[in-house]
């Protein structure tokens, strides 16, 4: 899909397939792991598995390979602005394992969702960054981003909250 050399090495960028899927789960594991987080669930790996390579998936996910060894990876799916009468890309996912980090491998992954973002006729990309990653601040912050929090808030409702709501009648 897309391909560039670095330093006599090739990163490239390709869609999840059946065959690499375990290695797309491997990184995810690694982003739970360095957000410190729970790692996904062998349910919830199925599921990811499914939707993602689904006839209509409900999400795209890429792999990044530096030469032939998966080492980073983007989740990504399209919202729509009604202000902007356009899709916007949502970006759920950006990681690159630490041990690859600085090799342009990040770089490369952005360059091809911007590419994305124009080939989708997208209006925007918006993402959310942990307040102390600051890796990732300086990483989307040097590519002209900017932070939304004295804007907008994000808030959340979970699978839980919204059966207990349901069944409440409230």
């Amino acid at each position: 899909m897309h391909a560039m050399q670095n330093t006599g090495h090739t990163v490239s960028i390709r869609p999840v397939t059946e065959a690499d899927a375990g290695d797309w789960i491997d990184l995810v594991n690694a982003l739970a792991d360095y957000e410190k987080l729970d790692r996904p669930t062998s349910e919830a790996v199925e599921r990811l598995k499914a939707h993602a390579l689904a006839d209509l998936p409900k999400f795209t996910a890429w792999l990044a390979w530096l030469d032939e060894r998966p080492v980073g990876y983007c989740v990504f799916f399209e919202t729509y602005s009604t202000f902007l009468a356009k899709p916007t890309l949502y970006l759920e996912d950006l990681f690159v394992h630490p041990d690859f980090r600085g090799a342009g491998i990040g770089r490369s992954l952005w360059n091809a969702l911007e590419s994305e973002v124009l080939l989708r006729d997208c209006g925007r990309m918006e993402w959310t960054c942990l307040h102390w990653n600051m890796l990732g601040i300086k990483f989307y912050e040097k590519r002209g981003a900017c932070n939304l929090n004295d804007e907008w808030r994000t808030y959340r409702l979970v699978e839980e909250q919204i059966r207990e709501r349901q069944g409440a009648g409230t």
